[in-house]
């Protein structure tokens, strides 16, 4: 007996079909699937988590969109103005300054400590640099280069939209 043929005889009487001669020609039966529904508690959890944090994503993002309106109204305002109004500019930005900061803080500043405080609420603000040009225009009732006063309505614009 070679190796192939003793395999053969070691592996036909292991069988379970040798055994038992009806199990050859059987189908095999599968279980009833297993049916997938939401129907015990911890969907239902998972589903309330979801649902309460979209609300309160939801109620945060519309509770900015209101406190913000006041930096949308000043843009608008901004954009309205007709070229070298500097007076009009920085009514504007004293105006939302109040609104932001309020008055006791905001009120009384003016001059240099005015630009300063611009700058320093803003990110990445620049109105010192601009402070002769500034004053000219507004105490002097001089007219601005137009290169000048875009550069102060962007940095006025830029104020608004980043200040804290």
């Amino acid at each position: 007996m070679n190796l192939s043929e003793l395999h053969k005889t070691v592996f036909q009487q292991d069988s379970v079909s040798t055994k038992i001669p009806e199990l050859e020609n059987a189908r095999l039966q599968e279980p009833a699937p297993i049916p997938f529904t939401f129907e015990t508690i911890g969907w239902k959890i998972l589903g309330i988590v979801i649902l309460v944090s979209i609300l309160i994503i939801l109620l945060l993002w519309i509770r900015n969109y209101i406190k913000n309106r006041y930096r949308r109204e000043a843009l608008q305002e901004l954009n309205i103005i007709n070229t070298n109004e500097i007076n009009e500019t920085f009514r504007i930005l004293k105006n939302t300054a109040i609104k932001a900061y309020g008055r006791e803080k905001v009120g009384n500043l003016y001059g240099n400590k005015w630009l300063s405080f611009l700058e320093e609420t803003g990110k990445e603000v620049k109105m010192l640099e601009f402070e002769n040009a500034i004053f000219n225009s507004i105490y002097r009732d001089k007219k601005i280069d137009q290169n000048i006063y875009s550069r102060i309505t962007e940095n006025s614009k830029k104020w608004i939209r980043t200040h804290a």
